[in-house]
């Protein structure tokens, strides 16, 4: 038996090399942002860097690096602080939530206690302070004790007047005083003192009384702290020996404001806005870092740290971890992700991710980002922000060339539309050069694009939206790449102008979604030039045309049989049927589940922001609040609903999904970030590949499911045993099914090879795999 198990592992050698670069179907990824650093510690070997919804080691020993979020290992998003025990070999992670985190042998161990408080004010942890078993946070509200060892709160300290709340953003001990940076002034109490929960033992210096302090450290003969004054170039550093108080007298920068002090390898640290200084005890000379790198602009220190020999590891908000060896010698360290959180709309074409990361309130007005755009490619992602891009907010809608998934149009809320190769910007359109409309004859500076889509002929569809009150003579225009026209959409059937997305489907036909009229349908004939043949309708509420829910529509999705799902702010509706659109009209109807015995239409209360169909012809549903929705091809199965209660999601308000097809990697677009879920359904059209199954082998502690991808297109799939004996069938989601490694009798399968068989009902196609079992 072991020789047969031997030969069979020689022969599925190009399976593993294949399966092995698969991600697990039914995990969740997280592709966050690493490179907007917050905090930063050294434990042991390693350095932790916070970089806001994310956290991520780098071993000093094997520069290996390692990744948490929410999605993986965290409890929250949004790291302030960051602290090391030495004594208790534990790391501690504060959120802006007031959430902790203790890292202990690699095992995650959550304190809720101030998160879930019910206290009054801001809950975040600002800062961590290690003094022998406890650590000190600083909060929104006062001052937390926390037990390292026991891993519990053990006391809370308002130390404001009459035991009030007040902002503490640091603090410090220093001649056996607790100094406590807050937004009214320095409060400080003997350390030794037994009651420090009782507001009576803190005082408050009369010295800058009442200021705000941001920052404060000490070193075993001077304290020094940071006057926090609102506006560029205004704040003041002061030292404190124990008798005298004075400025500090150190070179001073243009635009530069305290973010960090530190005393690290016997030398002061100072992280400004823009650049970094380095201090000896004395405070006579320094070093200052103006830039890390030649050829990258600007720097954005938080925090400095000492490493293990003569040298500094800087947290960076631009550019994630920054080891500085020597004079001038740097080294960056980053994983890949985007370059900020944010993100609007995603296109996926030929195994590339586009997304538009601007973003819109819940009104739809300028949220005003600047953060260009960014690429998912080969499980890398890479960000653009040109000049171009870096200068203008709110990009918000991605259209990819279908013959060149290079040639990327970016729509702007507000400036029209950008042209790019591979990321660059080539031009932006306006009313001034092009067929985009402004919102009126006297705002030639205002191009507000809502919808960009290409056709099967490669024409863009651009739509342009106004305002409440503000007219948009052209709301459809297209783009042949020589020509640009304009439809107007039979202005007379707009109550108010504000245009949402264009969703083109497979009889040519734009349905144009609208947040006040409900969906404008145009059909164009195929003729660009020739307006007599063009068709509009307007789909709206009530059953003479449309039968729509509410005229708020967000969302319009063809499926995989020509039906149009429909996501508004009152829940979702179907129309089955669109041959006579144009002569008779046509209806949408609310899909009737049965739930506990009783009869619902489904998500009639959700806001539904985003629907996108799989190979299966499942339907993905993004949804304002409730999370995501996998329902069943006709809706009437919720397969999966993943909220940040049941699942990693790490936000229930979903933007816009996508679905890379080759893999059913399914995309999530957040108010939080981007994260996927890998799905068990792909679209063969996408896949060109062998039929494999993974993981392949199948060790004794995996106890997930196993994928076979390939397979004949929504068909029924037979795994049996080396002798042929059925122990399993299912159907196929496009061309991938999953097999959970039971038998139908609920039994774990045996050591063993188990084959899997999948033809088409007519038996002209057929594909066979097979799976190494090993318990």
């Amino acid at each position: 038996m072991k020789r047969i198990i031997l030969s069979f592992v020689v022969a599925f050698s190009l399976a593993l090399n294949v399966s092995s670069q698969s991600t697990a179907i039914g995990n969740f990824y997280g592709h966050l942002p690493y490179n907007a650093g917050t905090s930063i510690c050294l434990a042991n070997n390693k350095i932790y860097a916070g970089t806001g919804p994310t956290l991520f080691t780098l071993d000093l020993e094997d520069n290996s690096v390692e990744t948490f979020s929410k999605v993986n290992k965290l409890s929250d998003l949004g790291i302030n602080a960051l602290a090391y025990s030495e004594k208790y070999n534990t790391v501690i992670i504060g959120y802006s939530t007031g959430n902790i985190d203790l890292i202990v042998n690699n095992q995650i161990i959550n304190i809720p206690d101030i998160e879930r408080t019910s206290v009054i004010g801001f809950k975040s942890i600002n800062e961590i302070y290690i003094e022998d078993e406890y650590a000190y946070l600083s909060t929104g509200f006062g001052i937390v004790k926390l037990d390292i060892q026991r891993q519990e709160i053990k006391e809370t300290f308002l130390i404001g007047d009459d035991a009030t709340n007040v902002i503490v953003n640091d603090l410090t001990f220093f001649n056996d005083t607790i100094y406590a940076a807050t937004e009214k002034g320095i409060y400080f109490a003997p350390a030794s003192s037994p009651n420090l929960a009782n507001f009576l033992n803190w005082n408050k210096h009369d010295y800058y009384f009442d200021r705000p302090v941001n920052q404060i450290h000490a070193n075993e003969s001077e304290m020094i702290f940071n006057l926090s004054v609102e506006g560029y170039n205004q704040d003041t550093l002061v030292v404190y020996d124990g008798n005298n108080w004075n400025n500090l007298s150190i070179p001073r920068y243009f635009n530069e404001d305290i973010q960090d002090i530190g005393f690290e390898n016997n030398s002061w640290v100072f992280s400004f806005t823009f650049i970094a200084l380095i201090a000896d005890k004395e405070l006579t000379s320094t070093e200052s870092i103006y830039t890390y790198f030649t050829g990258k602009s600007g720097m954005r220190p938080k925090q400095i740290i000492a490493g293990k020999s003569d040298d500094f590891w800087i947290i960076d908000g631009l550019y994630g971890l920054i080891h500085r060896k020597g004079g001038a010698s740097f080294t960056e360290y980053a994983p890949t992700g985007p370059a900020n959180y944010q993100a609007w709309e995603m296109k996926f074409h030929d195994n590339k991710l586009w997304v538009a990361s601007g973003s819109l309130d819940a009104s739809n007005a300028n949220n005003r980002t600047k953060n260009g755009v960014y690429k998912y490619e080969n499980n890398t992602w890479t960000s653009y922000n040109d000049s171009i891009m870096k200068s203008i907010q709110d990009i918000v809608t991605v259209a990819i060339h279908p013959d060149n998934s290079n040639h990327v149009f970016f729509g702007v809320h507000g400036k029209g539309l950008i042209e790019t190769m591979n990321g660059e910007s080539l031009i932006r359109y306006d009313n001034l050069n092009s067929g985009v409309s402004n919102w009126a004859v006297d705002w030639d500076d205002i191009n507000v694009i809502s919808g960009t889509n290409f056709d099967d002929n490669g024409v863009l569809w651009v739509v342009c939206s106004g305002a409440s009150g503000v007219n948009v003579e052209h709301p459809l225009v297209a783009y042949d790449g020589t020509d640009w026209y304009q439809f107007n959409l039979d202005n007379k059937l707009i109550s108010t102008p504000r245009t949402g997305d264009v969703m083109i489907d497979n009889k040519g036909y734009k349905w144009v979604s609208s947040r006040d009229n409900g969906i404008f349908v145009f059909d164009d004939n195929g003729t660009l030039s020739d307006e007599d043949d063009d068709r509009l309708v307007l789909l709206k509420t009530g059953e003479s045309n449309g039968n729509l829910p509410t005229k708020l529509v967000n969302a319009v999705e063809e499926d995989n049989d020509g039906a149009i799902w429909i996501g508004t702010d009152e829940g979702l509706t179907v129309i089955n049927n669109t041959s006579e659109l144009f002569e008779d009209g046509v209806k949408a109807d609310r899909i009737i589940i049965e739930q506990e015995g009783a009869f619902q239409y489904l998500l009639e209360t959700d806001i539904i922001k985003c629907i996108e169909v799989d190979a299966g012809n499942r339907k993905w549903i993004g949804t304002a609040s409730s999370g995501v929705y996998l329902v069943s091809e006709d809706g009437q199965e919720t397969i999966h609903h993943f909220t940040t209660e049941n699942s990693p999601m790490i936000s229930n308000n979903i933007f816009d999904i996508e679905i890379f097809e080759s893999t059913g990697e399914v995309f999530f677009a957040t108010d939080e970030g981007i994260i996927s879920y890998v799905g068990d359904a792909t679209d063969g059209d996408a896949y060109n590949g062998p039929t494999y199954a993974y993981p392949n082998p199948v060790r004794p502690d995996y106890e997930g499911l196993i994928g076979i991808k390939g397979l004949v297109p929504n068909s029924e799939v037979k795994i049996t045993d080396i002798t042929g004996n059925v122990i399993y069938e299912t159907m196929s989601e496009g061309t991938t099914a999953t097999w959970d490694g039971n038998s139908l009798s609920g039994r774990r399968a045996q050591t063993g090879v188990y084959v899997v068989f999948s033809v088409s009902d007519d038996g002209s196609q057929k594909e066979v795999t097979k799976i190494l079992f090993i318990n």
